[in-house]
């Protein structure tokens, strides 16, 4: 029987229409990894032109670790927009890697 993983990927894919050329999308959160509920920590998101208005992040984290984290855009002013409702929750899996979807505003998670 092998042993669990030490780590988990968490890749991270959300649909966000409402950025601006110059917005930034990060996820922050309970975790070191997503900045500890501080901006300069945070997990950063991408996108492209190909890929808009698909936002993706990843974050390895070891398994079993529960967060808490929200949606947050960062203008290209600096200024922070959270999405509004309760915090988002997922319980990282045991699996070497898993994939959480969700939508800038929208509650729930797949």
């Amino acid at each position: 029987q092998q042993a669990p993983p030490l780590s988990c990927t968490v890749n991270f894919k959300l649909k966000n229409d409402q950025t601006q050329p110059g917005d930034t999308v990060l996820a922050i959160g309970s975790v070191p990894e997503m900045g500890k509920w501080k901006a300069p920590g945070a997990l950063k998101f991408s996108t492209g032109a190909g890929l808009f208005p698909i936002w993706n992040s990843k974050v390895n984290l070891k398994p079993g670790t529960e967060i808490e984290f929200k949606f947050v855009m960062q203008r290209s002013s600096g200024d922070l927009q959270w999405e509004n409702g309760d915090n988002r929750k997922v319980k990282v899996g045991e699996a070497h890697g898993m994939t959480v979807e969700g939508a800038f505003g929208q509650g729930g998670l797949k």
